[in-house]
């Protein structure tokens, strides 16, 4: 178990290197042992992406501000893509 979170904790530091923000988010349920939420934050934004407990990713899009901002894509627990949305300053734009 130890090894799993220190190869968890070397990857986030990784990932934040590589990208270069301040701070990621990352969501894990003691009980499954999977990550169902990451978030990159950098100022203001965040790119955000959500999995389903299967581990398949279930939605993902950038939030500005605490809002969800540009495109949304939205995903079926099979990882088949579902719906794209798009938000101006969290409102739904377009059909």
């Amino acid at each position: 178990m130890a090894t799993k979170i220190r190869t968890r904790m070397n990857l986030v530091a990784k990932v934040k290197s590589l990208l270069k923000v301040k701070k990621i988010v990352v969501k894990i349920p003691s009980l499954l042992g999977i990550i169902i939420g990451i978030s990159f934050v950098g100022n203001a934004q965040s790119l955000t992406e959500e999995r389903y407990a299967s581990g398949e990713k279930k939605s993902s899009g950038r939030v500005v501000n605490g809002v969800k901002t540009g495109e949304w894509l939205y995903y079926y627990p099979s990882g088949k893509r579902n719906s794209v949305e798009n938000y101006k300053e969290g409102v739904l734009h377009g059909d």
